[in-house]
């Protein structure tokens, strides 16, 4: 539901994430309606592995090395936002253990500053239980949600001093509002 609300510019997709099906079901189903490309980020860990490795670069993953603090995946991402695709990310992080909503990171709201792009909120359901984090093997026939709210755009901060206080305030804003679209 909501896939009118995807701006035809690129754009961050800003989703919750208790899957491993949560990328490949959001992306294509998203890409297939718009006619569009997602990209994800993705932790470095996933390309150490060769299977892993060639699954995200064939869907052009960009890494994310988390423990060094590395801020090159924001200069591609921008290169494929200005190129009309979406940028899906994932902000709490890692997938829940617990099915509930955690503490988003602030990088997507860094990224949305950064790029001058809008961050389109994405609640997901129905994944946790297909596939949960501790199962080896997906359920059948369950049903998954995909709900899309309205973009945010951030062009009221392009030109303010960007501080950690700024950018917690901006996340927990965005979290809340991907809370309210997982509702059931």
């Amino acid at each position: 539901k909501g896939v009118e609300n995807i701006p035809k510019e690129g754009c961050i997709i800003a989703s919750n994430h208790v899957s491993y099906l949560d990328p490949p079901i959001l992306g294509f189903t998203v890409s297939q309606k718009l006619n569009k490309k997602m990209h994800y980020l993705a932790k470095i860990e996933l390309f150490r592995h060769f299977f892993s490795r060639v699954a995200h670069k064939l869907l052009e993953a960009i890494p994310v090395d988390r423990e060094k603090g590395d801020t090159s995946w924001i200069k591609t991402a921008k290169k494929y936002i200005k190129n009309n695709h979406m940028i899906g990310i994932f902000p709490e992080g890692e997938r829940s253990k617990n099915n509930k909503l955690g503490k988003g990171k602030t990088g997507v709201i860094r990224l949305a500053l950064a790029a001058k792009a809008p961050v389109v909120p994405v609640g997901i359901t129905g994944t946790y239980d297909l596939w949960p984090i501790n199962k080896k093997f997906p359920k059948i026939k369950k049903i998954v949600i995909i709900n899309i709210g309205k973009p945010i755009y951030y062009g009221g901060y392009y030109k303010k001093r960007i501080t950690k206080s700024l950018l917690r305030r901006l996340t927990d804003d965005l979290m809340s509002e991907i809370s309210k679209l997982t509702v059931k």
